[in-house]
């Protein structure tokens, strides 16, 4: 039996795999970057909605707790569409989420939902107010940047009034 016909023919199924291999990896890696673009781009848009969306929000149970009554239907509406606006980013950006960040961010569209429809609560509220500091932070984490605490967005609420 010679063994060197069948070590080539080893040698050649080694170099074909390997070759196979890096070809595979070079042309996925192209879209593994736009990927990864993409989801950085809707995380981006993402956290700016999410922050219009909280900071109106804040505003809107500042309002309700002074009894302030115009201004409150006023802030609720403005409210309202901050909350379509994030869901419609979210919509489109759905399929180059993560399913990490997807389950907090229907949680906030779920409790939006619930706190917006009808006259507003400030219970509710405040609930919906943790809610999108909890997606806030998810997506922060996700993207690899260092989140403030509950407790520090707090305390900075607490300065600002």
């Amino acid at each position: 039996m010679d063994l060197i016909p069948i070590i080539s023919t080893l040698g050649g199924f080694v170099i074909a795999g390997i070759s196979i291999y890096l070809n595979y990896k070079a042309r996925t890696s192209p879209y593994r970057e736009v990927l990864y673009s993409k989801q950085l781009d809707i995380y981006i848009e993402l956290a700016d909605t999410l922050f219009d969306f909280y900071s109106n929000t804040d505003d809107l149970i500042k309002a309700k707790s002074n009894k302030e009554g115009e201004r409150v239907e006023l802030l609720q509406k403005e409210v309202t569409e901050k909350g379509i606006n994030f869901a419609l980013k979210y919509k489109k950006g759905m399929a180059v989420i993560p399913l990490k960040i997807r389950e907090p961010i229907l949680k906030l569209i779920d409790e939006a939902d619930n706190a917006l429809s009808g006259p507003f609560k400030i219970d509710k509220g405040k609930e919906l107010k943790d809610s999108i500091i909890k997606a806030f932070h998810n997506i922060y984490d996700t993207i690899g940047t260092k989140q403030l605490s509950i407790e520090t967005l707090k305390l900075i609420e607490k300065i600002k009034s």
